[in-house]
């Protein structure tokens, strides 16, 4: 939700953005977004299934995010990894393992989703979620 928030208050503030787009690709680029956060939690969101909901070919979908800094692919996995860290500091979820976790955002292969997410935050998720939940006493979160 933040994402699209960002996305439209873009839109709002800098208006020659989405005049660069041509026929409502802005438009067709917020329902695609908004899409994918609904679907996050589904396993077999990518590409495809993004296009096949918004009526296009997944060559006119990756039309639509030329005009974005990042692909649908790129979108898909750092909104995955942002929950998935968002998850990992949540008092309410530490009983849930870190492959719990990155299987609960799509990730099907637990090794990928400790390398994205070192890659992405520096430390590996377990390391992360070590190091946060011991420098946060329970009484604070």
């Amino acid at each position: 939700m933040a994402e699209q928030a960002r996305t439209l208050l873009q839109s709002i503030v800098n208006p020659y953005a989405a005049q660069e787009m041509q026929d409502g690709a802005a438009w067709r680029l917020l329902q695609a977004e908004t899409f994918i956060a609904a679907h996050l939690h589904d396993p077999e969101l990518d590409v495809a299934m993004v296009a096949n909901a918004m009526n296009m070919s997944a060559r006119q979908l990756h039309r639509v995010f030329a005009h974005s800094d990042r692909s649908v692919s790129e979108l898909i996995w750092e909104c995955r990894l942002e929950r998935a860290h968002e998850e990992l500091l949540a008092a309410s979820l530490r009983g849930l393992s870190v492959g719990d976790i990155a299987h609960r955002w799509g990730f099907s292969d637990q090794a990928h989703f400790a390398r994205a997410f070192r890659a992405r935050y520096g430390l590996a998720p377990t390391q992360y979620r070590r190091m946060r939940t011991e420098a946060v006493p329970p009484a604070q979160e």
